[in-house]
């Protein structure tokens, strides 16, 4: 469990106890203890996106690594959104790109956001990212949902015009039709099949208006 200020935590759900990875009062973790995701890299690793850039932990034997120090530039600064695709690649959502590593080869890939229609996606504060069944990427940024495919190349956006409550998106998720669940500054709203045709799906909103 990732907590704001009090870093990484790890739950026994047999006794429930709550055992913390951060030093003792007063003293600075090298791992920011503002931690924004926690996911499962696989190997028996965790991908921790933080205010002060993206870690690996080593769950067998509790340790970690700045991201970087593997892939040098990497998972730097604040990085507040994160996905793993099916191949084990890491997806880091930054102030103003989304990083891709293949952790296969080492391989690292940088998509830009926009101003106006330049760019791989809308906007540029990347909030949230999710990697659905079909491989396509989406970004949630201040300025709607885009999808991209595995190149970088936009497939479809979404903001309000399009139905969304908002154009702040702050999560996103898939359910097992293919839908998206896109939650916004303004409200939720349900994109119909949009794993599968991301472009021109229909848009549900379930807002407060």
């Amino acid at each position: 469990v990732g907590f704001w200020s009090s870093g990484l935590g790890r739950i026994d759900t047999q006794s429930g106890r709550i055992r913390f990875y951060h030093p003792l009062a007063g003293r600075r973790s090298p791992m920011s203890d503002s931690i924004w995701r926690v996911l499962d890299a696989g190997g028996e690793e965790l991908l921790v996106a933080t205010n002060d850039g993206a870690f690996l932990f080593d769950v067998r034997r509790e340790t970690f690594v700045p991201l970087g120090e593997r892939y040098p530039g990497t998972g730097t600064g604040a990085v507040q959104a994160a996905a793993v695709d099916a191949a084990g690649g890491l997806w880091l959502g930054n102030p103003t790109n989304v990083e891709h590593v293949d952790r296969r080869t080492g391989r690292v890939r940088r998509f830009e956001g926009d101003t106006r229609s330049a760019g791989a996606f809308l906007g540029s504060f990347v909030e949230a990212l999710h990697v659905d069944t079909r491989g396509h990427l989406w970004v949630g940024t201040e300025r709607g949902l885009s999808c991209l495919d595995v190149d970088g190349r936009r497939l479809a956006t979404y903001g309000e015009g399009d139905g969304l409550p908002s154009s702040e998106v702050a999560s996103i998720t898939e359910d097992a039709s293919g839908s998206l669940w896109v939650g916004t500054k303004g409200g939720l709203a349900r994109i119909r099949g949009a794993v599968a045709a991301p472009a021109g799906a229909e848009v549900l909103a379930f807002d407060e208006r």
